[in-house]
């Protein structure tokens, strides 16, 4: 897209990933964004990508935008990370389950220092962990015990 090289010429050592991004959500609306990870959502790595692009834009989005957004990404990616069957959690790291849920909490305590945000996060926790001690994949399994 030659806009988003333009913008992205203009912004020299700005992550062409994030400024493609921020022309292509802000144009259609961040509905346009969970719409995306919902049918997108195949891997691990797209999911870390979208949460770390909601990270950088936390500070510009208002609080309804950020509770919209960041709610929303929150619940699907948890939802789909507790779906995924034993095969498709073979190929799923720890330490970017681990930097989702990190980055999508800190937006979260960023939208409301006030109240406490952090049981859906400690549930999720405990849930992959035991989705991981249940799983036929013995490196999973011990991972399970490490969360």
């Amino acid at each position: 897209d030659e806009g988003v090289q333009a913008a992205a010429a203009e912004f020299r050592g700005t992550d062409d990933l994030i400024v493609y991004n921020v022309n292509y959500f802000g144009g259609r609306g961040f509905d346009a964004l969970l719409q995306w990870l919902r049918e997108r959502a195949g891997t691990l790595d797209r999911m870390v990508c979208c949460v770390d692009f909601l990270w950088v834009l936390q500070n510009f989005l208002t609080a309804k935008a950020r509770t919209t957004v960041v709610r929303g990404a929150r619940e699907f990616i948890f939802s789909h990370l507790l779906s995924l069957s034993d095969e498709q959690l073979r190929s799923v790291e720890k330490t970017k389950v681990e930097q989702v849920v990190e980055r999508l909490e800190e937006a979260e305590l960023r939208r409301n220092r006030f109240q406490p945000h952090s049981r859906p996060f400690e549930a999720f926790c405990l849930s992959f962990a035991l989705k991981c001690f249940r799983c036929t994949v013995l490196q999973k399994r011990l991972q399970g015990i490490d969360y």
